[in-house]
């Protein structure tokens, strides 16, 4: 008998989502007048919250809310449709 359903898990299996966190979180820090973390320094945040991932990236806490904030409106506009979407792995289109 043929499978009548096939899931896949999207999220860090098909697309990079990893990618999508590393540009909308440098476009937060952009849009706040800062520099940009590296990749790796925000990937090694994933699981954070975004407040504690704020501080984290920056040392501090004063402007953390701000780039809450502006991260939240980054990554919205990347899954709304208004930035660039997650990209798929290499060979998953």
């Amino acid at each position: 008998m043929s499978p009548r359903l096939i899931l896949f898990d999207c999220d860090g299996t098909l697309i990079d989502s990893q990618a999508s966190i590393v540009a909308a979180m440098a476009d937060a820090f952009i849009a706040c007048g800062r520099d940009a973390p590296t990749p790796a320094a925000v990937r090694a945040i994933i699981g954070l919250s975004l407040h504690e991932a704020m501080v984290a990236l920056t040392g501090e806490t004063t402007h953390a809310a701000t780039l809450v904030d502006a991260y939240r409106e980054a990554h919205r506009a990347r899954v709304t449709g208004e930035g660039p979407h997650e990209p798929p792995f290499q060979g998953m289109v």
